[in-house]
């Protein structure tokens, strides 16, 4: 394992809690901080000394999911001004604890008027020109929102070849990109990459990275492992699942 990749599970935390965080906190991270995607800087870089996040706004959409909650907490912890969270308003509550100033009902016929009025409402901005999309596999709403004069970057964690072909649609090709999260292309330097797992543990105990739901199988039984996959592929807000592959079925 490279030492740059990994870190220790802090005091008072077990692996279960631990092991459901390196892929989606990793991904949504690069997500938000890696130069391939939504750009801002690292919160632990040099760059970010002299960078105004309170000026920035960043949309995500599928902020429901176990991604889309830690981009929020990133999202916070790094101080972007306005963090808007789409998502069921049945986890409103919890998506601003979280850290978004403001949750859009993903069930709304108005989402994108509603996302646009809260981006033109808040410092003098009038765009929108961060967009990360955790769930969908169609990207109308991501495409249709982001600003028709502004270079604006949509994020997503699917195949985002229908996302080009929206922004054509939308005649928004030329000042806007999109880009998949994916493979290697994650991976930062090995001083960012460092920097970040030094500070994963630290933020978790901090609270300011929470720790999911998640459920345990125990033993490598086909049925459920399948059933969890399952559920994940649905994405019906299931939680997460640990696979304890030579339990026994009672914990051990």
């Amino acid at each position: 394992m490279d030492t740059n990749t990994s870190a220790v599970v802090p005091d008072g935390f077990t692996d279960d809690q631990m092991v459901t965080l390196p892929i989606n906190t990793n991904t949504s991270f690069a997500a938000l901080f890696h130069p391939n995607w939504l750009g801002f800087p690292p919160p632990f870089s040099p760059e970010a000394k002299n960078f105004d996040y309170a000026a920035q706004s960043i949309v995500i959409i599928g902020a429901g999911s176990n991604c889309g909650k830690l981009a929020i907490q990133f999202a916070r912890l790094a101080g972007i001004g306005v963090i808007i969270a789409v998502a069921s308003l049945s986890g409103e509550k919890l998506l601003r604890e979280l850290g978004a100033t403001h949750v859009v009902d993903r069930n709304s016929k108005s989402v994108v008027a509603e996302v646009k009025t809260i981006c033109g409402g808040v410092h003098g901005r009038e765009e929108v020109t961060h967009v990360y999309d955790c769930v969908n596999g169609s990207f109308e709403l991501a495409t249709e929102m982001v600003s028709n004069t502004k270079k604006s970057v949509i994020t997503v964690l699917r195949p985002a070849q229908s996302a080009v072909e929206e922004l054509k649609k939308w005649g928004k090709s030329k000042i806007s990109t999109v880009c998949t999260v994916s493979g290697a292309e994650n991976n930062f330097d090995a001083e960012t990459a460092k920097l970040f797992w030094d500070n994963l543990g630290k933020w978790v105990v901090e609270g300011k990275v929470s720790v999911p739901t998640f459920s345990i199988v125990e033993g490598l039984d086909g049925a459920l492992v399948n059933e969890a996959l399952d559920s994940y592929r649905k994405l019906n807000g299931a939680p997460q699942v640990v696979v304890h592959p030579n339990g026994d079925g009672n914990g051990k």
